[in-house]
């Protein structure tokens, strides 16, 4: 079952690997959300009595992309070169920046 994993040991339990001598490559991860209300609850996002939440939430995102690599011990660190968290919303057939 193991065989060709490398992060697990003959067991199958996960262990560290040094990964030092890779070479860099070139990756691209995206996450996509969505989130369905009612049309009225989301005409208040942008103004509620305790702030913007969409400007909130596009901002957790970011946060924890950038803490990705601490939330897991086996994952080597990531080094990010570039975040966005445009939030989008159906108008009809079309989506546009929120």
């Amino acid at each position: 079952m193991t065989e060709g994993l490398s992060h697990l040991d003959e067991e199958g339990r996960l262990r560290m690997v040094d990964v030092g001598g890779k070479p860099l490559s070139r990756r691209r991860a995206v996450a996509v959300a969505r989130v369905r209300m009612a049309p009225e609850t989301a005409a208040r996002l942008r103004d509620l009595p305790k702030g913007d939440a969409l400007a909130a939430a596009e901002l957790a995102g970011i946060m924890a992309a950038k803490r990705t690599s601490s939330s897991r011990s086996a994952i080597p660190c990531l080094s990010l070169t570039w975040l966005s968290g445009p939030t989008w919303r159906k108008r009809g057939r079309r989506f546009e920046r929120w």
